[in-house]
Parts: structure tokens; sequence; C-alpha cells
């Protein structure tokens, strides 16, 4: 394997551990949008050429800001196609934060929540009221948010 493509967006790349023994590993590619781009190999995971991250679409944050950048609101307003895809994105985690059995995936997305909303707030996007209306109601549930 030389390359991932992510095509769609992604609420969190998940952190450590992304992949392992993939010798021929060199690039993991985004074509959408990212709330939060944790992506970090552990020392043993024998990815010796992974030194890529392309990002054709836009991340909100980043765990370092030497492997990638951070989008701008401004960049986000002038494409809508990064925005609709934001928008689902919302739509996923308020169906997470506001199921009855989403066990360690409620408290996962609503630390990227905490990243969207702000932002889908700046964009006047209508999605930010749901989300957070989601948000309050995982909140109110205790589970480990």
């Amino acid at each position: 394997m030389r390359k991932i493509i992510f095509r769609g967006p992604v609420s969190s790349t998940g952190g450590q551990g992304f992949a392992h023994n993939c010798p021929k590993l060199d690039s993991v590619i985004f074509e959408s949008t990212v709330v939060y781009f944790d992506l970090d190999l552990l020392k043993d995971s024998k990815c010796p050429n992974l030194t890529k991250y392309i990002c054709h679409g836009a991340f909100l944050k980043v765990y370092n800001d030497k492997i990638a950048s951070t989008a701008d609101i401004d960049y986000l307003k002038s494409n809508p196609r990064l925005i609709k895809d934001l928008e689902k994105t919302a739509q996923w985690q308020a169906q997470i934060l506001t199921a009855k059995n989403s066990d360690w995936m409620r408290s996962n997305e609503y630390l990227s929540a905490r990243i969207l909303y702000p932002v889908l707030k700046a964009l006047n996007s209508k999605e930010a009221d749901t989300l957070k209306a989601a948000m309050n109601y995982a909140w109110s549930l205790g589970d480990k948010v």
C-alpha cells in the first residue's frame, strides 16, 4: 500500500496507531474536511516512508502545526463544498451525541463537536443550532463528555 485517501469528511483521524507495518506507505491524502487532525504514528509503526499528509480540503484543528495548518473562516466561506461537508459531519455528530447507546463514541464526538460548533456558527450554518442542541443533550446525560 502506497497511499491512503479519505474522500469524504472526517470528524477525527484517531491519533496514534494509524498505520502499522506499511513500509511502502508514503502519503495520506484528505479530499475533504477534517475537524480534528490528530494523526500520528507510533515509534515502532514500521512506516518509514510516510512523510506526506496532503489536504485538498480543510483541517479545522491540528495537533502539530509543523505537519499541517488549519483553514481560516474566509477560506471555508469561499468553498461551498467544504461547508456542505462540515454540515454533514455536524449531522453525523448530532446523531452520535443523541443516540441511546453510542458508548465511547459519544465522548469522542463531543470533543470534535466542540471544535466544529464555533466554526459552523461563524459560517452562519443552520446546522450549528442542531449540533449545539445535541451537545447540550449529551452533556446532560453526564457521560464522560
